[in-house]
């Protein structure tokens, strides 16, 4: 009985921590001129190179994190795979989806600086209550 209360206890504080979560939805409106389309598509170009360096920055760290589970479980139990494998995997898709969010920041950024218009929308798309 005490360990189900126990366990009824952790579920609740354990759901209660599940909030809504919300997703941002961007609209551009194209500057008017030319010389401001033509400065958009320099923001395009810095922002498709920042995303391709921010997914070779999650590659090397998939690799350098590959290596390091290979050597940890080599030093430690033979060649058993470390239970904190799919962590590791989280903490560099993790770290790319935060640059990939700096990327499109930069890029808003520079759209407004060239004349666009960048509208927003935050959508609940879980647990909206």
């Amino acid at each position: 009985m005490r360990v189900k209360a126990i366990f009824l206890i952790f579920v609740f504080l354990f759901l209660s921590g599940c909030g809504p979560v919300y997703r941002t939805s961007y609209y551009y409106n194209e500057p008017e001129t030319q010389r401001g389309r033509e400065c958009v598509v320099k923001c395009q170009k810095m922002r498709q190179k920042c995303e391709h360096w921010a997914e070779q920055s999650y590659q090397q760290c998939l690799n350098r994190k590959s290596l390091e589970r290979i050597a940890t479980a080599a030093i430690s139990r033979g060649d058993r795979q470390s239970p904190f494998a799919n962590s590791y995997d989280n903490e560099c898709r993790y770290e790319r989806n935060k640059r990939f969010e700096v990327c499109l920041e930069d890029f808003n950024a520079c759209f407004q600086l060239c004349g666009g218009v960048v509208d927003s929308i935050e959508e609940c798309v879980a647990n909206c209550d």
